[in-house]
């Protein structure tokens, strides 16, 4: 076993530097840092200086490698790092506390944040700025809607944001609050929404964001017809281009199917209006 392990390193070192950035291009960043980290000068110098990007995706790995990859081998490659993915389950608990780190990293374009806590559903608001995040992807979102002015100052370049929550709770702001845009929200151009069931989230959201020129959303428990979205998009989004929508209509209270498309009919109808068919088609 010793003897082909040598043979293999020797192998490997034969070749020259762009083979072997070509080769590291084939692995995930965890694997390759455990391979080839620390073999000896040269290995190390390609990984961290010749490197210029990686992708980390630490989904399923457990929290004891976590607790040995992340003080021994991201720091030396936080510079590099473009892309994230974090994902927590019953054996990787605690990386939310990790967020401040992850918003420190200098390269990181895009950031995939998928955690699901035992008890409860959280995203931690970041307390540094982030000079580089353009995309970013939160699942299982549990937060009031005064998070998101917090989290759009400390990424100020965010381009387009991917929010899924299962929450269907009110915000427990006074109804007089008023969400403003700040300058740093004003890059975000393309929002996606998933399963959203709190209306006062996803409005606060829309007062946040009036750059916004794509707009993809699937929403529950909420019903918004042709004229309350047309009061929405003139009053937050007027620069809403593309406009996709999911909407699940309740019809369990109907007693026939000529009930069911009377209903589907006259919620059709709010939508053959001028706004709709001549202005946004």
């Amino acid at each position: 076993l010793n003897s082909t392990v040598t043979m293999s390193k020797m192998t490997l070192e034969s070749l020259s530097n762009e083979l072997l950035l070509d080769l590291f291009e084939l692995f995930d960043a965890v694997n390759l840092l455990r391979a080839f980290s620390g073999l000896n000068t040269r290995f190390n110098s390609l990984l961290y200086t010749d490197v210029r990007s990686y992708r980390v995706d630490l989904r399923s790995i457990s929290k004891e490698d976590f607790n040995i990859l992340y003080p021994a081998y991201l720091p030396l490659i936080s510079n590099s790092i473009i892309y994230l993915r974090l994902s927590d389950d019953e054996d990787t608990p605690y990386f939310r506390d990790v967020i401040d780190q992850i918003w420190k990293l200098p390269k990181l374009s895009h950031l995939y944040w998928d955690f699901a806590f035992k008890y409860k559903r959280h995203f931690s608001m970041p307390t540094y700025l982030s000079i580089s995040l353009q995309y970013l992807t939160i699942r299982n979102y549990d937060c009031c809607s005064y998070d998101f002015s917090r989290l759009f100052e400390k990424t100020p370049r965010l381009r387009k944001c991917f929010i899924s929550s299962n929450s269907d709770e009110d915000d427990d702001l006074p109804i007089s609050r008023e969400f403003l845009p700040a300058p740093q929200s004003l890059s975000v151009t393309r929002l996606i929404l998933l399963s959203i069931r709190s209306l006062p989230l996803m409005t606060s959201l829309f007062k946040l964001l009036p750059s916004i020129t794509r707009l993809k959303v699937e929403i529950y428990s909420i019903t918004l017809d042709g004229h309350q979205w047309k009061e929405m998009i003139v009053n937050y989004l007027p620069q809403l281009k593309d406009f996709q929508f999911k909407i699940d209509l309740d019809l369990c209270r109907s007693i026939d199917d000529s009930t069911n498309e009377d209903k589907v009919d006259q919620y059709l109808s709010t939508y053959r209006t001028s706004f709709w068919i001549e202005h946004h088609q």
